[in-house]
């Protein structure tokens, strides 16, 4: 009988091999018939989608009604000796950025090139579920991006604060990019947990799935934001002077935009930028002033300011970004689908542990790299959401010459290029120029 059970135990071992063999054979060789087929109608599906969002934005929720800019003089707004200044300590601060702003793309290029190796790493994980393997891919995918970009950002903050820009030293910047992490970490994590399970049991359905899981983070982000995300950055208080809080919701009945609290932040204490914001719905709206728009702006600075961001609200540009969001990202999604499909194969049957996983590395990485890629769309549509509310709040305030004198107020206290290079403005400018936002201003000057 020993002889006999050492021969079984043989047998099962031998049969152990065999199998884990044959489970290397399938991630290796997972493409199934049709692969081919089902990868070129996912990516044909998700191309025509596209244009067709595309279309539904330019025609519906583009900003129609706003002229096109003066022709600017920069040397009769702006003081030409301090802009070539200024040029020179951007020029270093440009590179670093735009080198930030390609780490996404690499990292999901990465996660898709190393998906196989990721994926029997996880699988051997037996005793972690599904879900969260997927939680750990989400979770290692935004702690890498973020950390790699910590030293950039240190190099930023560093110059910025060198340059006069910004206040706050490296240790209050460090603190406020690992909780940025955190918050990233905790929005990937989620977002590719359920990518995961979509993957596992939805093998059909998980492209559509997975859209509608990501447009309802971003609304809940969106709405969650004021109350949870920005208190871990600033401090708020309400504004003490009467006489300006009136006159603030003065604005804001100009605007027809309800307003319930004025507020300010403690933005000095990073930073020198004027700037304010409206945030939250209905009842619970409010807007927020930061100090130094109060401290060391003057009125027609912060009239103007204040003016704008009413104006977003007024033609309820959140709303419209997260309806052009939702065009998006279902098209995205079917492009990441088809990479899958390209990849790995698809089938109506449910994958196994591991292919799931592979897929779900794949997915991930390729919805990365096409949301990085697709930043030109995104920052056109925020370039004319910006415009629309420049020219609203020349509208509301009928003040074009106290519009100019802000813009070039704010161009000197964050020493920027009023006309940066036109690819690089394309690529990652998410408002107009200074050069166009004064030609708009002495475009209202004409009209008037």
């Amino acid at each position: 009988m020993t002889a006999i059970r050492g021969r079984g135990d043989l047998r099962a071992s031998a049969v152990d091999v065999v199998c884990n063999d044959s489970r290397v054979a399938r991630l290796r060789n997972s493409r199934l018939p049709g692969a081919d087929r089902s990868a070129a109608i996912l990516i044909g599906g998700g191309l025509i989608a596209l244009l067709a969002g595309l279309a539904i934005i330019r025609l519906f929720l583009w900003s129609d009604g706003v002229p096109a800019p003066a022709e600017v003089t920069l040397s009769d707004v702006f003081d030409t000796e301090a802009l070539a200044a200024d040029r020179d300590f951007r020029r270093p601060i440009r590179a670093l950025a735009v080198a930030a702003a390609f780490i996404p793309l690499i990292a999901g290029i990465a996660l898709i090139a190393f998906s196989r190796r990721i994926a029997s790493l996880l699988d051997r994980a037996s005793a972690l579920p599904t879900a969260a393997a997927g939680v750990v891919i989400g979770a290692g995918l935004a702690a890498a991006i973020g950390v790699v970009r910590l030293p950039v950002g240190a190099l930023i903050n560093e110059r910025l604060r060198d340059g006069g820009v910004v206040r706050r030293g490296t240790g209050s910047w460090a603190l406020d990019a690992l909780q940025g992490i955190g918050v990233q970490v905790v929005v990937f994590a989620v977002a590719i947990g359920g990518l995961s399970l979509a993957v596992r049991y939805l093998p059909r359905a998980w492209p559509a799935a997975v859209a509608g899981g990501l447009i309802a983070i971003a609304v809940a982000v969106a709405f969650v934001s004021p109350l949870v995300i920005q208190p871990l950055f600033e401090n708020t208080r309400p504004v003490e002077d009467a006489a300006l809080a009136a006159e603030i919701r003065e604005l804001a009945d100009l605007a027809g935009v309800d307003v319930s609290e004025v507020v300010v932040n403690d933005a000095a204490s990073r930073s020198r930028t004027f700037n304010a914001r409206v945030e939250g719905i209905g009842a619970t709206r409010r807007v927020v002033l930061f100090d130094t728009l109060i401290d060391e702006g003057d009125r027609e600075q912060l009239r103007w300011t204040v003016a704008h961001e009413l104006a977003h609200e007024k033609h309820r540009h959140i709303a419209k970004g997260l309806t052009g969001y939702t065009l998006m990202m279902i098209p995205l999604t079917l492009l990441a689908a088809g990479m899958v499909a390209l990849l790995t194969g698809s089938g109506p049957g449910r994958p196994d542990r591991l292919t799931a996983l592979r897929r779900t590395a794949i997915a991930a990485g390729a919805i990365v790299v096409l949301i990085t890629v697709s930043a030109p769309i995104q920052n056109g549509v925020s370039r004319a959401y910006e415009a629309e509310a420049d020219w609203t709040a020349l509208q509301i305030t009928d003040e074009p010459l106290a519009a100019i004198r802000a813009r070039a107020a704010s161009r000197s206290r964050a020493r920027s290029d009023p006309d940066p290079p036109r690819a690089l403005h394309l690529w990652f400018g998410s408002h107009p120029t200074h050069r166009e936002r004064v030609g708009l201003a002495l475009r209202d000057l004409e009209t008037s």
